[in-house]
C-alpha cells in the first residue's frame, strides 16, 4: 500500500472512534500529524491509534498519565500538542 493510501486509512480510523469527543480530538491531532509523517513513522502512528479512547482522552485532559508500558513516540507528541494549541 502506498503512503497516501495508508494516510487515508489512518485518517478514517482517527475520525471514526466511536464518540464525538474522541473523533474531534484525535481527528484534529491526526490532521496535524499526517501533514509531515514519514512512511517509517506510519506503523508507530497506527499503533498509537489502537490505544483505547478513554486512555487517550484522559491523557489529553491530564486526568491520567501514560505508564512506561504505554510506550509510543506519539503519546508525548499528542499530550504536548494539546497544551501547545490551546486558545
Amino acid at each position: 500500500m502506498d503512503i497516501e493510501s495508508k494516510k487515508k486509512r489512518l485518517y478514517f480510523i482517527a475520525n471514526h472512534r466511536g464518540t464525538k469527543e474522541a473523533d474531534i480530538i484525535i481527528g484534529r491531532f491526526t490532521n496535524f500529524i499526517l501533514k509531515n509523517i514519514t512512511d517509517a513513522q506510519l506503523n508507530d502512528f497506527n499503533d498509537f491509534l489502537q490505544i483505547a479512547d478513554d486512555k487517550l482522552i484522559n491523557w489529553y485532559f491530564k486526568r491520567d498519565h501514560p505508564t512506561p508500558k504505554d510506550s509510543n513516540p506519539f503519546i508525548t507528541t499528542f499530550i504536548n500538542w494539546h497544551h501547545d494549541n490551546k486558545n
